[in-house]
């Protein structure tokens, strides 16, 4: 509460310079306090701004999120929608480009009963389909391109198209100017299902025709030159094989190459054969085996199927 005012005699009106010599703190205080203050509610509509703004932008980016993330799953719909469609259309397309068109001297006839007949009948002929020109070019090859003399009937249709693969590897490897065939030796196949498109409105899925992949090891001497020639023809249609591995050494002497060679033929089954209800690695009648022969004489046992001959 201000002081008493006092006037001197003779004087009129008031002393404010009394007043303020006398208030001054009190006014200063109060001064400061109210620019404090008025600087603080500043600050707090600054910040309560900032943060409506900030509300704002985050109510904005969920919104954008969820709509982003609702796109997302549309896409991912119609992308494996389209994924399907192309794995049923293209797939079997593209393996009908990559599979072995077997000879038809070479497929077992629907009205033969003695599968392993037709075997014995065909076997000759693929020695003397490769040794009238290995012979003609001094190029020496596994004797009976490594291939047993007796075979259960369940592994002939696939020991046939094994053979016909071989009969062709070995004499084109002499056509390219190879100087030896080392050693073939067949490795175990492996039959997969090929899915086919979605049945349209069904909910239900289809499969087939099967793939059956026959791999197998060929080593030879040669020249780098017989090596792109051996590589080059076998890239045509129906003629084609897979590439899994290859392996190339140069001869000290002779300055030739030692080229070893895992490849995979493709076969397409329109049925599964006899004991190959699966892919199983572990299954037996479709899954022939076999171990290298070196100058004509086995190595080593050789198997088919598993069984051991």
């Amino acid at each position: 509460m201000l002081g008493a005012v006092s006037v001197m005699p003779g004087q009129t009106g008031i002393d404010f310079q009394g007043l303020w010599y006398e208030h001054k703190r009190f006014v200063l205080s109060v001064g400061l306090g109210l620019a404090v203050l008025s600087i603080l509610l500043s600050v707090t509509a600054s910040i309560e701004a900032t943060t409506q703004g900030l509300r704002r932008n985050s109510d904005k980016l969920r919104t954008d999120i969820e709509e982003g993330v609702d796109a997302l799953e549309g896409n991912e719909g119609r992308a494996l929608g389209l994924a399907e469609e192309l794995r049923g259309k293209a797939l079997p397309e593209l393996l009908a480009e990559v599979a072995w068109e077997l000879d038809p001297a070479y497929v077992v006839p629907e009205e033969e009963t003695n599968p392993y007949g037709h075997y014995v009948n065909v076997r000759p002929q693929a020695e003397r389909f490769v040794k009238k020109r290995t012979d003609a070019l001094n190029v020496a090859y596994p004797k009976d391109l490594g291939f047993p003399d007796e075979i259960k009937n369940e592994l002939v249709a696939e020991t046939l198209v094994r053979l016909d693969v071989a009969r062709h590897v070995v004499r084109t490897l002499a056509d390219v100017g190879a100087r030896k065939v080392t050693s073939i030796a067949q490795r175990p196949a492996v039959i997969e299902a090929v899915p086919q498109s979605r049945l349209a409105g069904s909910g239900e899925s289809a499969e087939g025709p099967w793939v059956r992949r026959l791999p197998f090891q060929v080593e030879w001497e040669g020249s780098v030159e017989s090596l792109y020639g051996f590589l080059g023809a076998f890239g045509k249609k129906g003629r084609v094989l897979l590439i899994e591995r290859c392996q190339v050494k140069r001869n000290t002497k002779g300055g030739t190459i030692q080229c070893d060679l895992s490849l995979v033929a493709v076969e397409l089954l329109t049925q599964l054969p006899a004991g190959a209800a699966s892919a199983d690695p572990e299954a037996g009648g479709s899954r022939p085996t076999g171990r290298p022969t070196r100058g004509g004489r086995p190595t080593r046992g050789r198997t088919f199927g598993g069984r051991r001959y």
